[in-house]
C-alpha cells in the first residue's frame, strides 16, 4: 500500500573468512531472517568466490549492480530522511547504523571515504538498489485492490 518499506533486519560484516564459513553464515541468517534475495560484490575475486558459493554450497547469490553509487546513497539518505521513512533499521542491524554514523564522503563526493569502514553500507546499497522500481508507484486504478489501498491509506491518514 502506497510505497513500501525497506526493513533491514541484521547486518553484519566480517573480513577474510572462508568460503564454508560464508555459506554457514548465509544459511543462518537467511534462514532466521527469511530472506529471499542476496546480493554479492562480484567484482575482481568476488567473481570466483560467488560462483564457488552458488555452485559448491548451493546458494544463489546475484551479482550485485555497483554503478552511479552516489546516486544509489542519495536517493536512501533522503528516502530516510522523510517525515516517514522508507528505511527502517532492526534491532540486529546496529552495526550499519553505526557505519553511517561515522562514514565519510571521500574529497570529489564520489564515494566513500578510503580506509572507513563501508562493508555495511556497500551491502546495504545493494539490496536496496533492487527495490528503486517502487520510487513513484501509481496503483492501477483498474485493479479491485485499489480501493483497499485507498481505504488503507486513508485510515492511516487518520490514525
Amino acid at each position: 500500500y502506497g510505497v513500501p518499506k525497506v526493513w533491514v533486519p541484521y547486518a553484519y560484516s566480517e573480513c577474510e573468512m572462508a568460503n564454508s564459513a560464508i555459506a554457514d553464515k548465509i544459511k543462518k541468517v537467511t534462514r532466521e531472517y527469511d530472506i529471499g534475495e542476496i546480493y554479492c560484490d562480484a567484482g575482481g575475486l568476488g567473481k570466483s568466490i560467488m560462483h564457488t558459493l552458488n555452485v559448491d554450497y548451493g546458494l544463489s547469490l546475484a551479482p550485485a549492480e555497483k554503478h552511479d553509487k552516489v546516486a544509489v546513497i542519495r536517493r536512501a539518505r533522503s528516502a530516510m530522511g522523510k517525515k516517514d521513512p522508507e528505511i527502517l533499521l532492526g534491532p540486529d542491524a546496529t552495526p550499519l547504523r553505526d557505519e553511517w554514523n561515522v562514514l565519510l564522503w571521500n574529497d570529489k563526493k564520489s564515494g566513500h571515504k578510503d580506509g572507513m569502514p563501508d562493508h555495511n553500507s556497500d551491502a546495504f546499497l545493494y539490496g536496496y538498489r533492487q527495490h528503486f522500481h517502487w520510487d513513484g508507484y501509481k496503483p492501477d486504478e483498474t485493479d479491485p485492490g485499489t480501493q483497499n489501498e485507498r481505504d488503507f491509506d486513508a485510515w492511516a491518514e487518520a490514525a
